[in-house]
This record gives C-alpha cells, sequence and structure tokens, in this order.
C-alpha cells in the first residue's frame, strides 16, 4: 500500500481532552463522551447541532465537528492496488513538545488483519494549524522499523483530518449503523479533500464522524466509529 493512502487513513483528527462517560446519544445509542461546559471552554468545541440546510448548500467543516475528545476509535476498511485490508485505528492526543517547540502529540495506533501493526507520532503546533514533523513505525514479520516523515507529506494528506477547515455540501440525511451504535438519522456531507473525494456522515451532540468514506486512484477507505471519549 501507498504511503499516501496509509497516511490518508491514518490522519483522523485534530482532538482535545474530554472524559469518558457511559453511553448515551439524541439520536441513537453509541459509545461516547460527555464534556462540561468549562472544560470545552478551555480545551476544545463541541460538534455543533444540525444547521437548517437545504441539500446542495454548503457550510463549514467547522460548524459540523468539534474538537472536545481525547481518543477516538474506529474501524477502517482500506482497498488499494488490489487488496483489501480491515484495520483498527485508535488516535490519541496529549501536549508535549517536538525538538524544544511546544507541540500536540497525535498518536495513531493502527492494528491490521494482515498482521501489520503500526504507530504513526505526528506533532502539530499548539494551534493545530500546521504539522511540525513525525514518525512511523511499522511492525512486519517481528521486525520493527522506525523512520522519520516529513512535514510536507504529512500536511497534505488531509482526507481524514475532518477538523481542518474546508467546506461541506450538505446531502441529506441517512440512518446509519456503526459499531458505535444506530443512528435512525444522520446528516451526510460531502467534500473533496486533496484530489479525493470524502463523505462524512456526523450525528448533533458527537464531534467526530459516526462514518466517512473516502478515495481516489491510490484508492478507497471507510471508516466506522467504535468510540471516543
Amino acid at each position: 500500500m501507498r504511503i499516501g493512502l496509509v497516511i490518508l487513513v491514518v490522519l483522523c483528527a485534530v482532538c482535545s481532552g474530554c472524559t469518558s462517560q457511559s453511553p448515551t446519544a439524541e439520536t441513537g445509542t453509541s459509545v461516547q463522551g460527555t464534556q462540561s461546559a468549562t472544560t470545552v471552554a478551555a480545551t476544545g468545541t463541541v460538534a455543533a447541532a444540525s444547521p437548517s440546510l437545504k441539500v446542495g448548500s454548503v457550510t463549514s467543516s467547522t460548524s459540523v465537528f468539534g474538537t472536545n475528545y481525547q481518543w477516538m476509535e474506529y474501524q477502517m476498511t482500506t482497498s488499494a492496488e488490489g487488496t483489501e485490508m480491515i484495520t483498527t485505528t485508535k488516535t490519541e492526543r496529549s501536549m508535549g513538545d517536538y525538538k524544544g517547540t511546544p507541540a500536540v502529540h497525535l498518536k495513531v495506533t493502527m492494528t491490521s488483519s494482515g498482521g501489520v501493526n503500526s504507530i504513526y507520532d505526528v506533532y502539530y503546533d499548539t494551534a493545530m494549524k500546521n504539522v511540525l514533523g513525525g514518525t512511523m513505525t511499522v511492525a512486519v514479520n517481528g521486525q520493527t522499523i522506525t523512520q522519520d516523515v516529513p512535514a510536507s507529506q504529512l500536511q497534505n494528506q488531509q482526507g481524514a483530518d475532518f477538523n481542518g477547515e474546508f467546506a461541506l455540501t450538505y446531502d441529506g440525511t441517512e440512518a446509519v449503523t456503526v459499531p458505535a451504535g444506530t443512528y435512525p438519522v444522520a446528516n451526510k456531507y460531502t467534500a473533496t479533500v486533496n484530489n479525493a473525494g470524502v463523505t462524512y456522515w456526523s450525528v448533533p451532540g458527537i464531534p467526530v464522524p459516526v462514518k466517512w468514506t473516502s478515495g481516489s486512484s491510490e484508492g478507497s477507505s471507510t471508516a466506522e466509529l467504535v468510540g471516543w471519549g
């Protein structure tokens, strides 16, 4: 699988703090977290309520998705070059530094059905606008390889970075069932990010997509939410 598609799959989000609680949801059942108003003000934003949009209307991604979480987990199916791989991907966020510069550390752990385990350590500036750099560690057949990934390559692979600001086109509602729960009315949005078509399904009150798909000449991927907190 090409490194570009792997990074596209991995860069699932920019995240902030929240506390995991028991499953609740206004429009379905899910494994998710809740956040106090004080904590949200200090560490992130809450996903906005569903906008009153007509099909075909355009809105900003930042008005749909929030940042009040510190971890999320997806089950992902990726197809590339005639090969399909199922991967569990967990993203965790913490504060740290990158070569002496204060940074947000995004750790993405991928466990695949093919026996390939990968960890991406990606460092953003504190405003979460620019990637400072990162590393990729891959364990295959008992061997572990770690290599640097240039900031430019990480910055350009943002198809799954749904907290970056870009235009979303509203495409109505659909029922969605994922490991995190069943949502009879999920809002559907489409976008084009770095020449890849991306579709997101969101539910008010959940700061991350409950599902998203992407596709390009390099392959396609589908991510279904398992949980967040």
